[in-house]
């Protein structure tokens, strides 16, 4: 195995990632995704639609690096 391969005893995969495209608005950004990365504390984002959001992610989860949504609101809404 290379060295490039493994890091810190973990074997990593090559993601086959698409390029990114421009999209009209955030509903359409998160429809189909994973999950959802918020890297920014604008005010769009501080209250949004979950029950939008849950429907729209393959699996309703959501990463907030700005604290913006409280955990145990999230649990409630099964996010």
């Amino acid at each position: 195995m290379s060295l490039s391969s493994k890091t810190n005893g973990l074997r990593l995969r090559r993601a086959t990632a698409q390029p990114a495209r421009a999209r009209k608005n955030c509903e359409d950004v998160q429809q189909g995704a994973d999950a959802l990365a918020i890297c920014t504390g604008w005010p769009h984002f501080r209250a949004p639609d979950f029950d939008t959001i849950k429907s729209s992610l393959n699996h309703p989860l959501i990463f907030h690096g700005r604290n913006l949504y409280d955990p145990a609101f999230l649990e409630i809404l099964g996010i």
